[in-house]
């Protein structure tokens, strides 16, 4: 039998096409699998300076624009909530973002600087998150943190399968980041998403 089956693949079967078909089918297998097998694990480390702050945690004067968005819009008014000084944004939609943000429920919020903050994906690569907001909850307690990736899509169905495989690996990332001190809170967010409605689902407990 051994025999017959090797005889009946052809000499030139294993190539490069083939070896390629061979890896994708094996990486959507394991995207798939052990996308309900893996976990993330909080490691103590050294703190050290960001894009935001110094090595002593405090805020820096100055940051660099492009690492906030490549568009500016001098004509709107810079919500006082936010953390920047300038309207910057990366899509039609984040500007939306950042313009309905306007809500009691909002603390502060900002866009999330480029490359600062990395969610690292169990099938290779990372993810980053567009937005970072502190909630007031009905009770006072600034303990609500909500972490936003926006999408430009319409629909999360219309998200490709393995940008869902990335937002549901970053939602288990920051699920591990909450304790009994504060909550964090990550979501996707797509074209038909309005950011007052996520807020407040969240803030009043109907969020899913």
């Amino acid at each position: 039998m051994r025999e017959n089956s090797r005889a009946a693949l052809k000499s030139d079967f294993f190539n490069k096409a083939t070896l390629g078909e061979f890896v994708a089918k094996f990486t959507e297998w394991m995207e798939r699998t052990f996308l309900t097998r893996f976990s993330y694990t909080r490691i103590d480390g050294l703190a050290s300076s960001t894009t935001l702050t110094d090595a002593d945690g405090k805020p820096l004067e100055d940051i660099v624009q492009g690492n906030i968005g490549v568009l500016r819009d001098d004509t709107a008014k810079v919500p006082d909530k936010f953390l920047y000084d300038a309207f910057v944004y990366d899509s039609t939609k984040e500007h939306a973002t950042i313009r309905d943000s306007k809500l009691d429920e909002v603390v502060v919020f900002g866009k999330i600087p480029r490359r600062s903050f990395t969610v690292p994906l169990y099938f290779g690569g990372t993810t980053s998150p567009d937005f970072m907001y502190v909630l007031k909850r009905d009770d006072g307690k600034l303990s609500l943190n909500f972490v936003i990736e926006t999408k430009d899509v319409e629909k999360r169905s219309d998200l490709r399968e393995s940008e869902q495989f990335r937002m549901k690996a970053a939602r288990q990332f920051f699920e591990s980041m909450s304790s009994e001190s504060f909550d964090v809170t990550f979501r996707s967010q797509v074209k038909r998403d309005e950011i007052a409605v996520m807020i407040k689902q969240l803030v009043n407990g109907d969020d899913e």
